[in-house]
This record gives C-alpha cells, structure tokens and sequence, in this order.
C-alpha cells in the first residue's frame, strides 16, 4: 500500500512540475523509477537576453520517494564550477529541509532564486575583462591605472 502511495504522491508533484515548466519539463520515464529533466532560467518569459545562465534538473525518483531522497542531476553551462557546486548544495540543502516530504517544488525554485542572483551577463572578451579589473585595482589604490582604461 505503501508503494502505491508514494507512486501517487511522486505522479502528483509530476503533474504539478509539468504544468507550471510545461515546454521546459521533460518526461523522460512515467512508469517507476520516474524520470525528468526540468529547464530553469532565472527570468521565466522574458527575452533570452535577460538571462544569462540556465540551468537543467534531471531527477530520479526512487519508487519510496519521499522517504528517501530523488537522485539529482544538475548542469548548468554557463556558471563557473564554483558556482555549479554552490547550486548543487543550494538544491541539496532543499532536499535535506524537506526530508520525508515531496521536495522537488522547493529544490527548483530554490535553483531558480540562485539563478536569479547569479544572472550577471559574460564578459565581452578578455581584453574588456582585463581593462575592468585594471579600473577596479586604480580606483582602490592597489595598483597602477592603465592608460587605456581610463
């Protein structure tokens, strides 16, 4: 009976999920272990120039999810590898709050609220790149001003 509930409560928090990321969420199996891939920006709607990073969820739910915790795969291109690890603690700690509870809602909103923080656009080349960090040491005294970069 057990079993029969946990597969109810993981199809609901699917549904849920599907119809909240609909074009962005990907059912990848529907009979146990469940499966699904979730795309996240940061700026849901707006124009792919409003959001510089994106991230993908895959997640396997075991057949007694809830009890214990979905697998979680988390990719996002864009940010650095520090930052990756800060997200995959960030959707962790999500899971860990919710432990023997449906979670996948708070763990991708919780991605999303990182994301939202960490939307800052690419540098344009590394010349650009090298010339703001030169400003940044001038203005705080650190170092000497290049001339191109005032």
């Amino acid at each position: 009976m057990a079993e029969f509930e946990n597969l109810e409560e993981q199809r609901d928090e699917v549904e849920a999920l599907e119809s909240i990321y609909m074009e962005d969420f990907v059912k990848l199996s529907d009979e146990p272990p469940l499966r699904y891939a979730i795309g996240l920006v940061p700026n849901p709607g707006e124009a792919d120039g409003e959001n510089h990073v994106r991230a993908s969820i895959t997640a396997i739910l075991p057949p007694s999810y809830p009890i214990l915790t979905p697998e979680l795969t988390i990719e996002a291109p864009a940010l650095p590898a520090a930052r990756l690890g800060e997200l995959k603690d960030v959707c962790a700690g999500a899971v860990r709050e919710l432990a023997g509870n449906v979670s996948l809602m708070a763990v991708t909103e919780a991605a999303r609220d990182f994301l939202l923080q960490h939307n800052v656009p690419p540098p344009s080349s590394a010349h650009e790149q090298m010339l703001k960090n030169a400003k940044a040491r001038a203005a705080s005294g650190d170092g000497p001003a290049l001339a191109a970069a005032a």
